[in-house]
């Protein structure tokens, strides 16, 4: 079975972040400026797209706040010009290591890269690792995080040729997720409320107020 290390490095993170951007900017070859966030607090950015999925990055760097790099997915079929898109879902790497951020890279034995999320969305908190591991088992792996095991979604690796379809089934499962979780029973409204994970909500709220105050509301 192939092993998989968290990179930890700040130099090495770096590179692998570039890395994904020159995949990610080198086959999503169209290039627009579109808004993006919530009516109250929306920003532009330059999203790459091809038809089927689009991204956007930026380098967040607050106050008092790891650095990280914010990086946005969704879906084409709902990206419009003349209004604010929703963002499907974030990867966010920290540039070094902090685990209360999903995003990270991890490297197997080959020297290749994968992508990786830590499984915790908002809504639905670690719920989405669950959800993930009965649904699609082959991609939660058990990765080597210092002196422990850390068990994560491998979102794709990004030497493959097929790693835009990769990260697409990804972004198309974490709203096939949301949705599931969303539509549950109301009469457990009180639990849906609580299993919201925290850390992931304050990191979305750092995430979108920093790139608020970059770009400015539009």
């Amino acid at each position: 079975m192939t092993t998989l290390v968290l990179v930890t490095d700040e130099k090495e993170i770096i590179e692998c972040q570039d890395n994904l951007e020159n995949v990610l900017k080198s086959q999503l070859n169209q290039e627009e400026e579109f808004s993006f966030g919530f009516q109250s607090s929306n920003f532009r950015k330059i999203a790459n797209y091809n038809g089927d999925i689009w991204y956007a990055t930026s380098l967040i760097e607050n106050e008092g706040k790891v650095p990280r790099f914010w990086n946005g997915f969704g879906l084409c079929e709902n990206l419009n010009k003349n209004k604010s898109n929703n963002i499907s879902v974030e990867i966010n790497i920290p540039k070094t290591i902090y685990r209360n951020v999903v995003g990270a890279f991890a490297r197997n034995e080959d020297n290749k890269i994968a992508l990786i999320h830590r499984g915790r969305l908002n809504p639905g908190g670690s719920k989405f690792l669950d959800w993930y591991r009965e649904n699609f088992p082959e991609y939660v792996k058990t990765i080597s995080d210092g002196e422990k095991g850390t068990e994560v979604i491998i979102v794709g690796m990004l030497s493959d040729n097929d790693f835009i379809q990769q990260l697409e089934n990804f972004i198309r499962r974490v709203i096939s997720f949301k949705n599931w979780f969303r539509g549950r029973d109301m009469s457990n409204s009180h639990i849906l409320e609580t299993e919201i994970d925290s850390e992931v909500e304050n990191e979305a709220e750092i995430n979108y107020r920093h790139l608020f105050d970059t770009h400015g509301n539009y």
